[in-house]
C-alpha cells in the first residue's frame, strides 16, 4: 500500500510543476501582448498568487482521488488516466471561476485557458510513473467503481 506521505508528495509535485508552467507561460504571452509589457515583474508576482490560490482546490481533490483510487487497488495507467481526465476538468471549472472572479475579458483569454489546462495536463504527465508505481497491477479496470 502506498503512504499517505507518498500520495501527497506525488500531488505536491503535479502542484509546484503546473504553477510554475502556468505563471511562467502566462507571464511570457502577456508580457508579449503590449498591455502589460512594462508589469512583468507584477504580473510574475499576480500570476503566482492567483495561479495557487485557484490551483490549491485542484490539488486538494486530486490528492483525495489519488487516495480513494490506491485503496481501491486501481490499477496504474486506470489512475493515471483518472488523475488526468479529472486534472483536465477540475482546470476548466477553475478557470471559469477566476474569469468570473476577476472579470477578465480581454484578448488572451482563450490562449490563457489554453495555457491553464497544458501546465496541469504536463505536470500530471510528469508524474506518469510515479503514479503508475502507486497502481495495483492485478485490478482489472472494469469492475472499479466508487
Amino acid at each position: 500500500m502506498i503512504s499517505f506521505k507518498q500520495q501527497l508528495w506525488v500531488v505536491f509535485k503535479i502542484w509546484i510543476i503546473a504553477l510554475l508552467l502556468n505563471t511562467i507561460t502566462g507571464t511570457a504571452i502577456l508580457g508579449n501582448s503590449g498591455d502589460f509589457a512594462d508589469a512583468i515583474d507584477l504580473l510574475l508576482i499576480f500570476g503566482t498568487l492567483y495561479g495557487s490560490l485557484f490551483s490549491l482546490p485542484v490539488a486538494l481533490i486530486l490528492l483525495l482521488l489519488i487516495n480513494r483510487c490506491c485503496s481501491r487497488l486501481a490499477t496504474g495507467m486506470w489512475l493515471f488516466w483518472i488523475v488526468l481526465l479529472t486534472g483536465a476538468f477540475c482546470t476548466m471549472a477553475t478557470f471559469s471561476v477566476f474569469v468570473w472572479i476577476t472579470d477578465m475579458h480581454f484578448r488572451e483569454t482563450a490562449v490563457l485557458f489554453i495555457t491553464a489546462l497544458l501546465s496541469g495536463m504536463i505536470a500530471i504527465t510528469t508524474q506518469f510513473k510515479a503514479l503508475q508505481k502507486m497502481g495495483n497491477e492485478q485490478f482489472q479496470p472494469e469492475s472499479f467503481s466508487f
